[in-house]
């Protein structure tokens, strides 16, 4: 089944910018679901889990944010401060693609001028990722805070 995530990064993210990218990214991990359940995601009754494609930790740090599930993996989500282009990720609508979604979304909610994001589906692979990012959201309101608030 193919599904694949877009993005275009048109400018590296500012320092301001990736630092609330970071912080944004360890909410929505400390907050993911077992499953995507919840938030209506697909494959809701495997198990949402991630590693970073070598089966350790999930990477995010000052350069790249990388990651991709654990229990059903698909292809490496990466997400880079300073690296401009096109770039696709196919998750199959694996457990994964709520995280990977959710964390473009958090991408281009605190630097929207930076990036543009699209997927296949429509409506129904973007409604899961909205719902969980709100959730997060709710749980973390300083996220609403960091965006426009970068000069």
């Amino acid at each position: 089944m193919g599904f694949t995530r877009y993005l275009w990064q048109d400018e590296p993210f500012a320092d301001v910018q990736w630092s609330r990218i970071v912080s944004a990214f360890g909410f929505l991990y400390e907050e993911m679901p077992e499953t995507t359940e919840p938030f209506g995601g697909f494959m809701s009754e495997e198990p949402l889990t991630l590693d970073d494609g070598d089966g350790g930790e999930p990477i995010c740090d000052n350069a790249q944010i990388v990651f991709n599930g654990a229990d059903s993996p698909g292809e490496v989500f990466y997400l880079e401060r300073s690296t401009i282009g096109f770039f696709h990720f196919k998750t199959a609508r694996r457990p994964y693609d709520l995280m990977v979604g959710a964390t473009l979304l958090a991408a281009k909610f605190i630097a929207p001028g930076a990036i543009t994001i699209d997927a296949d589906g429509g409506e129904e692979a973007v409604a899961p990722v909205e719902a969980f990012f709100e959730h997060v959201c709710r749980l973390h309101p300083e996220i609403l805070e960091w965006r426009d608030s970068y000069a």
